[in-house]
């Protein structure tokens, strides 16, 4: 499946966060576009297994090299995948095309997990 091995390629924070958000978001909005997905298409597992990753970068909670402003890393904000977040929109072409009774729950648990977890958060 491609999004696992988007997922597992892409593991580390910082850079890396962004290059995986958006690779997903731009392979979903070329499906989109291209109206190769429809209602449905995107099931409760690729939600549990994407959201987590959209979540540390939603959130900036990342749990890999976060800490770390090596030159790599600072290098890598020059390029256009980790300028801007794509979270949101990835979330609404997920609410597009996902199963509305058996995943509107698994997309919206994390979001309100980690609110409830951290009530100081005061932006997306």
């Amino acid at each position: 499946m491609v999004f696992t091995d988007i997922k597992d390629q892409l593991q580390k924070g910082g850079y890396q966060l962004h290059t995986f958000s958006y690779s997903i978001h731009n392979l979903l909005h070329q499906l989109h576009e291209q109206k190769l997905l429809k209602a449905g298409d995107i099931s409760t597992q690729i939600i549990d297994l994407l959201g987590d990753k959209f979540l540390e970068e939603l959130f900036n909670t990342s749990t890999g090299a976060q800490g770390d402003s090596s030159l790599e890393d600072r290098e890598k904000v020059k390029i256009k995948e980790s300028k801007t977040k794509k979270t949101i929109p990835t979330f609404e072409l997920f609410s597009q095309y996902m199963d509305f009774k058996s995943s509107f729950f698994n997309l919206l648990a994390p979001i309100i997990r980690a609110l409830e977890d951290n009530p100081n958060l005061t932006k997306l």
